[in-house]
């Protein structure tokens, strides 16, 4: 009687941790690919920034000899 209701707690125990055991792999996964997204989103916005600059420029200049 003991060993049976132990082995029913234990598979309770692992249909309640299996979840959060998932939640937690699911975070391991989407965390780092949201820290190298916003890392590449970071560099290409530093690397697009003089050419958008001097393109708005040539825009403002255009539209200032108009």
């Amino acid at each position: 009687m003991l060993q049976l209701s132990l082995s029913l707690s234990l598979s309770l125990l692992s249909v309640d941790i299996s979840p959060s055991i998932f939640r937690w792999q699911q975070l391991v996964v989407v965390l780092p690919c949201l820290v190298l997204g916003c890392l590449l989103l970071a560099t290409s916005i530093q690397l697009l920034y003089p050419f958008l600059c001097t393109k708005f420029d040539l825009f403002y200049a255009l539209f200032n000899i108009i």
